[in-house]
């Protein structure tokens, strides 16, 4: 079955912080990788979301955590919110 990975890069303006982190995040500029596998029928093409990762650093090495994309994308918009109190 076929699959393709989209990157996209993505800047946090404040500090951050999604499920299964242990600890905050610093601000800066971040990779995230989605998975898809494409459906297999024949009447329209198609893509099934197989998995989303993001790059950090932690302790001078590069880490892909695997992340929801729905709390990725909440987090995202309150980071560029200039009316949010509350960043995490």
């Amino acid at each position: 079955m076929e699959r393709r990975t989209t990157t996209e890069t993505v800047i946090f303006r404040h500090p951050f912080r999604l499920a299964g982190f242990e600890q905050d995040e610093a601000p800066g500029i971040y990779t995230v990788e989605v998975e898809q596998e494409a459906l297999d029928t024949l009447t329209v093409i198609g893509w099934r979301h197989i998995s989303t990762t993001i790059r950090v650093r932690r302790q001078g090495a590069t880490e892909c955590v695997s992340i929801n994309p729905t709390e990725l994308r909440e987090v995202r918009d309150r980071d560029q919110d200039p009316d949010a109190a509350d960043f995490l």
